[in-house]
C-alpha cells in the first residue's frame, strides 16, 4: 500500500460528502415545500370538506414522512463518510510526524519497573501503540497494551494474528470500513456496565505488564510478568475471558408468570373497553379504570426496571454500531484461521440479530426518557413491563454470548491496529518465528518505524548467543539501531509485521538499559539506577530463560575509571550460551573483552568529511570504530576553537 491510495480514497470520500451535502440540501428543501402545500391542502380541505382533498393530503402527509426518513438516513451516511474520511486522514498522518498528534498514547501503560516499555518507545507520546492503535474499546486498547509486550507471547497465537494481519492488509477497504464505524464509538468505550446489567461480566483484560505480587524489580515480578503476558487469554480460546454472572432479578419465576399474564390481559382488556365506550356499549370510567390500574401497576415495577434501562438507553446508539461491526464481519468471508474462529464466535449465538433485539430495546429505554412517551406508553400497553420481559428473555438466550462477542471485537481492534503498518510501509516482512531453544536473530533491511520510510536507514543482525560490542561516534546511529532491533522483536512477538526485508527469531526475553534517569524521589541518581537495571538482568538470567540484552553507552553517569571496571564485569556476566547481548559505548577499551562462556564480537558505525561538514551513513559494520568526533561537533558549537 502506500500514500496515493489513501489519498485518492480521501478525494473520493470528499467528492461524495459533497455529493450528500447538495442532495441533503435539496431534500430539505422539498421537504418544506411538501410542508407547506400540506397545510394549504388542509386549509382547503376544511373549507370545502372534499374528500379529495383530504386524500391528497395523506398522501402528501406520507410523502413528507417519507422525505424526512430519507433525510435522517442521509445524515447517518454523512456522519459515516465523515468518520471514514477522518480514518484516511489519520493512515494519510502516519506517513509523517502528524500522527504524533493522535489523542490515544497508551500512557497508562507505562510501568517504573518496566523499563522496556519507555527504552522502546512502546507506549506514551511519540510510541508504536500511540502509531498504531486503532482501536476504539478499553478492552480492545488493553489487549493491544498486552500484544505489545517485552516479552515472548505464546508462539501460536503470535503466528494466528499473523496470518489475520496478513489477510487485513490485502483487504484495505474492509479495514477502513471497520474503523471508519468503530471510531463513531466513544473514545475508550467500556462495555463493562452493560455487561454486568445483562448478566455476563467479562473478567479484566490482561494489561500489559500487570504489576505481580513480589516487590518491584526482582526476577520474580518479571517473571510473573513474563508469564502473564504468555498466557494472556484469547477470546477464540473458549471462555476463558468470561465469567457469567447471574441476571439481575427484575422478577422472580413466579412473578414473571402472573406478569405476562397481566401484561396482556390488561392491554387487551383497555382496548375492548375503549370499543365499547366508543360504541356507548359501557361507560368511559371503565377504560379509565384501566388505564389508572396499569399506570399504577408500572410505577410499582419502575424501580425494578430503572437499573437495566438506563445502561441500556446509555448505550442504545453504541448497540446499534456494535450491530453493524458484527453484521459487516459475520457476512465476510475469512481465509485466516484467526478469523474464521472470531467469525464463529460471533455466528455462536447470532449475534447481529441478537444485537438488532437489544438496541431495539435500547431505543425503547431511551425514548421513554420523554415522560410522555412514559405515560402514553405504560398507561395504554403497560410499555415497562412488556420492555421487562423482553429483556429478560434476551438475557436467557443472549447474554451469555455478549461477553464472547465484545471480546472478539477486541480482538479485532488488536488485529486492525497490527495492519496499519502493512498498510503505511511499502517494506514490510512478516518474521518466521522460531521454535524454542538457543537465542537466535536474524534481520535484513529492518527500519524503525516510528521514523519516516524515505528517511530510514536500513539496517540488519545476524546474531547467535554471545555480545556485540557496538562503537560509534556520536550521532552515528548506535542507540537508534539498538531501538529498531529490539522494537522490532517486539512487534515480531504481537504477531505484527516488522518494517525490514526478512527477519527470523527465537523466542527472547527483552531487557533494555537505554533512558536511564535519575529518581530524585527515591534518592537514586543516574548511575545507581542504571545498576538496579543490570542487576535485574543477571537475576532474571538465573531462570534460564533466552534473552535480548540491550544496553546503551554502559554506565555513562559515573567516571571512565569506575565505567570500565564495573562495565567489563558487567559484560562478562551477561555473556553466555542463553544470552544475546547489544552494549553500545565510546570506551573503546572494552572491545578487547573476551568470554570463555560466548564469543564477544566488535561492530561499529563511523563517520565522513566532505567540505568541513560530518557525514553520516548509519550503517553499521564489523569491527571497532576507529574514528572521533566529539571534538568537532564542539568546535562547530563554537565551545573550542
Amino acid at each position: 500500500m502506500n500514500k496515493l491510495f489513501f489519498q485518492a480514497a480521501r478525494e473520493t470520500d470528499l467528492a461524495e460528502k459533497r455529493r450528500l451535502s447538495r442532495q441533503s440540501q435539496a431534500l430539505s428543501w422539498l421537504r418544506l415545500f411538501i410542508f407547506f402545500l400540506l397545510l394549504l391542502t388542509l386549509a382547503a380541505a376544511w373549507d370545502t370538506n372534499a374528500l379529495w382533498l383530504l386524500l391528497l393530503a395523506a398522501a402528501l402527509a406520507l410523502t413528507f414522512a417519507a422525505l424526512l426518513r430519507r433525510h435522517n438516513r442521509l445524515g447517518e451516511q454523512r456522519i459515516l463518510l465523515e468518520s471514514h474520511i477522518a480514518t484516511l486522514s489519520n493512515f494519510l498522518a502516519r506517513f509523517s510526524c502528524e500522527w504524533q498528534s493522535f489523542p490515544v498514547t497508551g500512557s497508562e501503560h507505562l510501568r517504573d519497573d518496566l523499563p522496556q516499555a519507555q527504552d522502546l518507545s512502546l507506549f506514551g507520546p511519540a510510541s508504536i501503540y500511540q502509531y498504531i492503535c486503532a482501536a476504539r474499546t478499553k478492552a480492545g486498547r488493553d489487549r493491544l497494551a498486552a500484544a505489545l509486550s517485552p516479552f515472548p507471547r505464546n508462539r501460536t497465537l503470535a503466528k494466528k494474528r499473523q496470518a489475520a494481519v496478513k489477510e487485513l492488509i490485502a483487504r484495505p477497504l474492509l479495514v477502513l470500513e471497520l474503523e471508519a464505524a468503530a471510531a463513531l464509538l466513544p473514545n475508550g468505550h467500556d462495555t463493562k456496565p452493560l455487561l454486568t446489567v445483562l448478566g455476563a461480566k467479562s473478567t479484566d483484560m490482561p494489561m500489559c505488564c500487570r504489576p505481580a505480587e513480589p516487590a518491584p524489580g526482582t526476577a520474580a515480578e518479571t517473571e510473573n510478568d513474563a508469564a502473564a503476558v504468555s498466557d494472556a487469554p484469547n477470546p477464540t480460546d473458549g471462555n476463558d475471558n468470561i465469567e457469567t454472572a447471574s441476571a439481575p432479578a427484575f422478577l422472580n419465576q413466579r412473578q414473571r408468570a402472573g406478569t405476562a399474564f397481566i401484561s396482556w390481559v390488561l392491554p387487551s382488556s383497555l382496548l375492548l373497553a375503549l370499543v365499547g365506550a366508543a360504541m356507548q356499549l359501557i361507560v368511559w370510567e371503565i377504560p379509565t379504570a384501566i388505564i389508572l390500574i396499569q399506570l399504577i401497576l408500572s410505577l410499582l415495577l419502575g424501580k425494578r426496571t430503572a437499573a437495566t434501562q438506563k445502561p441500556l438507553a446509555d448505550m442504545h446508539r453504541e448497540l446499534h454500531l456494535y450491530e453493524m461491526l458484527f453484521s459487516r464481519l459475520e457476512e465476510s468471508t475469512f481465509q485466516s484461521s484467526e478469523l474464521k474462529s472470531l467469525q464463529e464466535t460471533l455466528h455462536d449465538g447470532e449475534a447481529t440479530r441478537s444485537l438488532r433485539r437489544l438496541a431495539s430495546l435500547a431505543d425503547y429505554a431511551n425514548t421513554r426518557h420523554n415522560i410522555i412517551f412514559l405515560l402514553l406508553s405504560n398507561a395504554l400497553y403497560l410499555g415497562d413491563l412488556h420492555f421487562a420481559r423482553r429483556v429478560l428473555n434476551w438475557q436467557e438466550k443472549a447474554s451469555r454470548h455478549l461477553g464472547n462477542w465484545l471480546a472478539a471485537w477486541a480482538e479485532i481492534e488488536v488485529l486492525l491496529s497490527l495492519a496499519s503498518i502493512g498498510l503505511v510501509r511499502e517494506k514490510y516482512v512478516f518474521p518466521e518465528l522460531l521454535e524454542e531453544g538457543g537465542p537466535r536473530l536474524e534481520a535484513s533491511g529492518l527500519t524503525h518505524l516510528l521514523i519516516p520510510e524515505e528517511n530510514a536507514v536500513p539496517n540488519g543482525i545476524e546474531a547467535a548467543a554471545g555480545t556485540r560490542i557496538i562503537t560509534g561516534s556520536n550521532m552515528s546511529g548506535k542507540t537508534t539501531y539498538l531501538r529498531t532491533i529490539a522494537s522490532a522483536c517486539v512487534l515480531a512477538f504481537a504477531g505484527a509485521p516488522v518494517p525490514g526485508e526478512a527477519m527470523r527469531l527465537s523466542p527472547l526475553y527483552i531487557f533494555t538499559s537505554i533512558r536511564v534517569t535519575d529518581d530524585a524521589a527515591h534518592g537514586l541518581s543516574t548511575f545507581y539506577a542504571e545498576i538496579l537495571r543490570i542487576k535485574n538482568m543477571m537475576t532474571f538470567k538465573e531462570k534460564s530463560l533466552p534473552m535480548l540484552i540491550v544496553i546503551d553507552e554502559i554506565f555513562k553517569g559515573t567516571n571512565s575509571a569506575d565505567r570500565l571496571v564495573g562495565a567489563k564485569e558487567a559484560i562478562q556476566r551477561l555473556t553466555g550460551p542463553l544470552f544475546l547481548t547489544l552494549v553500545s559505548t565510546h570506551d573503546f577499551e572494552l572491545c578487547n573483552i573476551k568470554s570463555d562462556s560466548a564469543p564477544i564480537t566488535n561492530w561499529h558505525f563511523e563517520e565522513s568529511y566532505e567540505d568541513g561538514k560530518i557525514l553520516f551513513d548509519y550503517k553499521i559494520k564489523e569491527g571497532r570504530c576507529t574514528t572521533r568526533n566529539a571534538q568537532y561537533l564542539l568546535k562547530m558549537a563554537g565551545i573550542m576553537e
